[in-house]
């Protein structure tokens, strides 16, 4: 990594909350608990990520 930006942009894209759903459902969540979480993150997160 060679700045600052390139840690920000590579923390956006693991706590994106498509990247967190897709996660989950890997992990074995069902669709709509996997959902209903991912919806949730996004709210709660979105103003530390971006």
């Amino acid at each position: 990594m060679e700045n600052h930006n390139d840690i920000k942009h590579l923390v956006q894209h693991y706590l994106n909350a498509l990247h967190v759903y897709c996660f989950l459902r890997r992990f074995g969540w069902r669709k709509d608990h996997a959902l209903a979480f991912a919806r949730r993150w996004e709210r709660v997160m979105h103003w530390f990520i971006y």
